[in-house]
């Protein structure tokens, strides 16, 4: 296959993904991303960059898992990926604890530690505590520009181009972008993040059962800075260190079908007041001291289990997204699945074949 060619549309983390997993498993392939905005400047700019071990679907907890394997081995071949070990306290009701077992990734390492509720009655929280291993935190936008650095001299980057139409021939795929640009190449993967709907795109996306939600994030100072994630099971809520300083409160909603032309224009009174709501309930200590957020949105599967796949009628292109607002945490996997739909199965570890596209 030295002589292939692979398109990406997206780039955000996922999209980059494609690219650095490609190159790792194709070494003659020749890659061209093209996106709409800047690197890394959609969901990926306004991610959490949390990764934690632990799903209520098998799914989700196989795509976890070896996510995690990836990023490790990454990380020993490159120390300076922009990604940090954080400790894990999980906060969950006793009689949740069969429930919470079966969530957890292999080689997790649940236990209850007495000790961490004091910390936990800190926040006003008197449920049980577990710790577990394996959760880290990425700057995603800093990950994203680390892979085109890795790839230079690969990976050819298109920024600015917005695809105005796509088309199938037995040749390959050609794409016609807004400005007139014509490309072409022989596979081509969607990773187009919540513009999964764009009037290019919905051809090949509309069928796939796919919702955008809009999601909020909010901005907390502490007493003392936080060097752990405090993970609320039962509610699918978490507080974290913040890229910057301070912490990162994330919470679940459901504000559904919105454009991401609208999601991160700031937030709104409701969306403080529910904030709130929800703080008090978990850690009401914490109540009154919410500040700044961030908003945007993201594209959510019908399942919950992310998205990818092969499209249209020539088997020549590929969806990967629908991640469910964990596009960092999945990314590896999603990649290797969507490449895998094209034919171009990813055969390699993270390990040696790492430093090989780093030297290229």
């Amino acid at each position: 296959m030295n002589d292939l060619t692979l398109m990406i549309v997206g780039g955000g983390i996922i999209g980059h993904m494609v690219a650095w997993k490609a190159c790792l498993s194709n070494p003659g392939i020749t890659i061209t991303l093209v996106e709409r905005n800047l690197p890394g400047s959609g969901a990926s700019a306004r991610s959490a960059g949390l990764h934690f071990p632990l799903s209520r679907t098998s799914a989700g907890r196989e795509y976890s898992l070896r996510s995690q394997q990836f990023y490790q081995s990454a990380l020993r071949q490159l120390p300076s990926l922009p990604i940090d070990m954080l400790d894990l306290r999980i906060h969950c009701e006793a009689g949740q604890e069969a429930e919470l077992r079966e969530a957890m990734t292999a080689g997790a390492g649940l236990n209850r530690v007495p000790e961490l509720e004091d910390g936990a009655g800190a926040l006003g929280s008197h449920l049980p505590v577990w710790s577990a291993t394996g959760a880290n935190r990425a700057d995603v936008r800093g990950l994203v520009i680390e892979i085109r650095r890795m790839l230079a001299g690969r990976l050819r980057i298109l920024d600015g181009l917005q695809v105005d139409s796509i088309t199938e021939r037995r040749s390959g795929v050609e794409l016609r972008t807004r400005d007139g640009a014509q490309l072409e190449a022989d596979r081509l993967v969607l990773a187009p993040g919540p513009w999964v709907f764009d009037d290019a795109f919905r051809p090949y996306t509309g069928a796939l059962g796919i919702r955008v939600k809009r999601v909020v994030a909010f901005h907390i100072e502490e007493a003392v800075p936080r060097t752990a994630v405090d993970l609320f099971f039962r509610a699918d809520a978490f507080l974290m260190p913040r890229l910057g300083g301070g912490t990162l409160f994330s919470f679940t909603r459901n504000e559904w079908d919105v454009s991401p032309e609208t999601s991160g224009q700031g937030i709104s009174a409701a969306d403080r007041a529910e904030a709130e709501g929800v703080l008090t309930q978990l850690a009401p200590a914490l109540s009154g001291r919410l500040s700044g957020a961030q908003a945007f949105c993201d594209a959510y599967s019908h399942d919950r289990v992310p998205i990818a796949t092969v499209l249209g009628d020539t088997g020549r292109i590929a969806f990967a997204g629908a991640a469910n607002g964990s596009g960092y945490r999945f990314a590896p996997v999603i990649a290797e699945r969507a490449l895998a739909a094209l034919g171009l199965d990813w055969d390699g570890q993270a390990g040696a074949s790492t430093a090989t596209v780093e030297s290229a």
